[in-house]
């Protein structure tokens, strides 16, 4: 929770790399918030379709009760759209962890009293990123596409971010 107050701290304060460059505090949040939705897609999506990749489309009436889900699959299993998927979803991730540091590297903020050595240990070297974008972007969805694949691939973002993938990979 801590490192979760210190992010939103720094991004409304103006303090991280992108407010420095004169990005309002507010748009900043904007950005981390949807690149933390975006990667959350890109990692349940990948969960999804690996997790139904060699099974039937059709068993327990998925087409009727999971109609978006079951023409995600259709089209992420047609030809070798799996691996387009995979190589431009990888592009994202980059991409996205990238605009993620942007959001939550502050050089300039004030230490709260720290020693330089723990501050720089625990705050410095990236650790609040790291543990808010797993906890919040990467684990709870690939859990909930392990858990539940048609349920997750039912719901209107994976088949943008899926189409959105296969077209980066083609260009």
């Amino acid at each position: 929770m801590m490192y979760f107050c210190y992010i939103m701290y720094g991004m409304w304060a103006g303090e991280s790399l992108l407010g420095q460059s004169g990005v309002p505090g507010v748009v900043v949040f904007i950005i981390f918030a949807c690149c933390i939705l975006f990667l959350a897609l890109l990692e349940g999506v990948q969960v999804a379709i690996l997790v139904r990749e060699n099974k039937d489309p059709d068993e327990n009436n998925f087409p009727q009760t999971h109609p978006r889900a079951t023409a995600l699959m259709k089209r992420a299993t047609h030809e070798k759209n799996v691996r387009r998927f995979l190589i431009g979803r990888q592009f994202f991730v980059i991409f996205v962890v990238f605009l993620i540091n942007q959001c939550t590297i502050f050089p300039d903020i004030h230490q709260f009293g720290a020693p330089d050595a723990v501050w720089f240990i625990f705050f410095q070297l990236g650790l609040p990123t790291a543990l808010n974008v797993l906890c919040f972007g990467q684990l709870p969805a690939q859990l909930l596409a392990n858990l539940d694949s048609m349920l997750f691939m039912n719901r209107p973002g994976p088949r943008f971010t899926l189409e959105v993938c296969l077209f980066t990979e083609m260009t």
